[in-house]
């Protein structure tokens, strides 16, 4: 159990889009197929039982980060889901806590898929042309989000979506 009132962690969630589990050396895949993400799990929780929400990213994301079903999240047209006022985002939980708040995603995730993005102090985007491979501006953004947390004295939390294994 951790406290985020005695001692506060930062908290870094980094999204990787279409990621397979059963190609992952850490769930007992037999290659190595990601060598940085298995030295990080040495030193992190993994979770064994994690299923998602949805099929898509639209309406996935937003339901982790609101720990809504996607059911019965508010909806606007255009098929996105949307935050409303009464709804709690845990960007909003960790804002109300001090933490410095930041979304570092894809421009494609930013034009097309607002509802993602509520609460969030700092939305981080990469440039339009590394759509779908976004993986290392996201790593910088991460960065400089650490960064300027570090500077202020305050504590982050991150939510870091890349993509680069979405499409062949």
């Amino acid at each position: 159990h951790i406290s985020l009132n005695t001692q506060p962690l930062n908290v870094v969630w980094y999204i990787v889009d279409s990621l397979r589990a059963d190609h992952l050396k850490i769930y007992g895949y037999e290659y190595d197929s990601s060598p940085e993400l298995t030295k990080l799990a040495t030193g992190a929780w993994v979770f064994s039982q994690a299923y998602s929400q949805s099929s898509t990213t639209s309406l996935s994301i937003p339901s982790m980060l609101s720990g809504e079903a996607p059911l019965v999240m508010h909806w606007k047209p255009g098929g996105y889901p949307i935050a409303g006022s009464d709804e709690s985002y845990l960007s909003r939980t960790f804002s109300a806590r001090g933490y410095l708040t930041a979304l570092v995603i894809n421009n494609w995730v930013k034009v097309n898929l607002p509802g993602v993005q509520h609460g969030f102090e700092q939305i981080l985007v990469s440039p339009p042309e590394v759509n779908w491979h976004s993986g290392d501006y996201a790593l910088s953004n991460l960065i400089q989000v650490s960064s300027q947390a570090k500077a202020t004295g305050r504590p982050f939390f991150a939510v870091a979506h890349v993509d680069d294994v979405h499409h062949p």
